[in-house]
């Protein structure tokens, strides 16, 4: 269960620690006060989605805690998921920043919003007005049902999806191959023309690069003859300065210093190998110069194979290894094209494999789906009965068509009659929103039996409601504190009186700042909330005795 939630930083809330116990916990408020931001924040922390728009103005980020209170099975679930060994409490965290993407936690260990939403459901449902509205969408029908299945119930079903993603991929890929066999003859011309093309280029690895640098080394002939012969005059051919004749001299003197040091013999010798040196580079670059002449024909004929590579390296891939790399692919594409109609037939033969499957365990879901609906409509003619709707009658209709979906073949919609002699109708044309708060929480109470879940948190589902009928739901609540615990945002003072804690939230100005703030409220405070509630302005004593008997009633 949840034991106590912390925000930070969130709309008008700037900081606000609530602690929760079992039972039955209601908030109140006035108008814009914000208590439906307590249920935001909760959500967000759960899993839900998330707006930088929520952050507290003048802040970079809102972080919300939540503790939780887990039993072995609950726990050890979790740590199924996320292969770990938490024990209870576990703490679940959610910061929300305006310039990056949110953070997630358990017990400090960072999790995926997924994870975080699938562990969070474990033990914690949020019902709101927002929830109500799923109930007009008549495509959401389906969903409420098969919620209610079994084990095997929900392994039928998956088994169904399994199967329906199978033949939609199947489907797609039979739609990706050529239809008929003048279009695959089209594309094998159009490969061998392609290969054909690269193959007789006989391009080399690296071939451009060369042929580039012979182009460079052509176009500059006379300017590398130029530098040659200068490297060749400072090295060997200038009498009185060059290199050679340096280190000749530097040689000469230090031979005159072997009497005087037994280093001089190796100083020679190094200088010797430098004139060695000198010699075979001056050589060498001799050599290079003299092997280069300038040839027109020569230059044509490497512009020209350069053009030829150009035009391959258009069509085919910026570098020469991105041809290669496309030739290789050509032959792959060639292979598959060639093989198309042994795919062909294996696709289709699948396919009606796949369809056969299908059907069989669509209509073996169909059946389940229906006995589903009867019992399901039953038990949601039973709940609502508890909540002043005497004359309910609730029909789960499950018809047969002959689309197909990823959850069989069945549309499923809820029609209901509120009154006596009136035949079912679908609810979104005559359920009214006091009757819609009531269906959800009938809903939502058969969902808790199901789910096995701890806590369940109502946000305003009493609107629409007064009177007696607002006292039934009260009661509802209160019977369902005794197996679960119960946070109910309300305006209903019947509702607020039956609660175990009572939390009133304000707003105030500080600072030139609207700010939230939460208080648990005493017995007075208790009964000034309440004399709120009842009153239509000011506080009369009337309000008062009235808002004391309710609590009295509860004692």
């Amino acid at each position: 269960m949840l034991k106590k939630l912390y925000i930070k930083d969130f709309a008008i809330i700037d900081s606000l620690e609530l602690d929760f116990d079992n039972g039955f916990s209601a908030i109140s408020g006035e108008t814009g006060s914000g208590k439906s931001i307590i249920v935001d924040a909760l959500a967000v922390v759960l899993g839900a989605k998330a707006s930088k728009n929520q952050i507290r103005d003048g802040k970079e980020f809102s972080s919300i805690e939540a503790h939780i209170d887990l039993d072995n099975k609950k726990l050890s679930k979790i740590n199924q998921i996320l292969n770990t060994k938490l024990k209870s409490p576990i703490i679940l965290k959610r910061t929300i920043y305006r310039d990056k993407s949110s953070e997630n936690y358990i017990n400090d260990m960072s999790i995926t919003l997924k994870d975080l939403s699938e562990i969070s459901n474990i033990s914690i449902n949020i019902l709101g007005q927002k929830e109500q509205f799923t109930l007009l969408d008549k495509n959401e029908h389906i969903y409420i049902l098969d919620y209610f299945g079994d084990n095997e119930y929900k392994s039928l079903l998956s088994e169904i999806e399994d199967l329906y993603n199978k033949i939609d991929k199947t489907n797609k890929r039979l739609k990706e191959l050529p239809s008929n066999q003048k279009e695959i003859d089209n594309q094998i011309d159009f490969i061998e023309f392609q290969k054909s093309e690269i193959d007789k280029a006989e391009i080399l690895e690296g071939e451009d690069e060369e042929l580039e640098a012979e182009i460079k080394r052509l176009n500059s002939s006379e300017e590398i003859k130029k530098t040659s012969y200068k490297i060749n005059q400072i090295l060997r051919e200038s009498e009185n300065y060059s290199v050679d004749a340096l280190l000749s001299d530097a040689s000469n003197l230090v031979d005159d210093l072997k009497e005087y040091s037994k280093d001089a013999a190796s100083w020679y010798e190094k200088l010797m190998d430098y004139q060695e040196l000198i010699k075979d580079i001056n050589e060498e670059i001799n050599y290079f110069s003299d092997s280069i002449d300038y040839d027109q024909e020569r230059l044509y004929e490497l512009n020209k194979r350069i053009d030829e590579i150009n035009k391959i390296k258009y069509k085919y891939g910026n570098t020469i290894s991105d041809i290669n790399l496309y030739r290789e692919d050509l032959d792959k594409k060639l292979k598959e094209i060639k093989n198309i109609e042994i795919e062909r037939e294996n696709l289709e033969k699948s396919l009606i494999d796949y369809k056969k499957a299908f059907d069989i365990k669509a209509d073996e879901l169909s059946k389940k789906r229906k006995a589903l609906a009867k019992k399901i409509s039953k038990m949601l003619e039973d709940e609502l009965k508890t909540l002043n709707m005497n004359n309910i009658q609730v029909e789960i209709s499950v018809e047969t068509k002959k689309s197909m979906k990823d959850y069989g073949y069945d549309e499923v919609e809820i029609l209901m009659s509120a009154n006596k002699g009136q035949s079912v109708k679908p609810i979104s044309e005559i359920i009214s929103g006091g009757e819609m708060s009531r269906l959800m929480l009938a809903i939502k109470n058969l969902g808790a039996d199901f789910d096995n879940i701890d806590t369940i948190i109502f946000d305003e589902i009493d609107a629409g409601l007064s009177g007696y009928t607002a006292s039934c739901l009260a009661n509802k609540l209160k019977e369902l504190s005794n197996k679960y615990q119960i946070i109910s945002i309300s305006h209903l003072p019947q509702i607020l009186a039956k609660a175990k804690e009572h939390y009133l939230v304000e707003k105030a100005n500080e600072n030139e700042a609207t700010i939230s703030h939460v208080r648990r409220l005493d017995y007075d405070g208790r009964v000034l909330e309440l004399a709120r509630l009842l009153s239509s302005g000011k506080i009369s004593d009337i309000a008062i005795k009235n808002a004391k008997e309710l609590l009295k009633s509860e004692e």
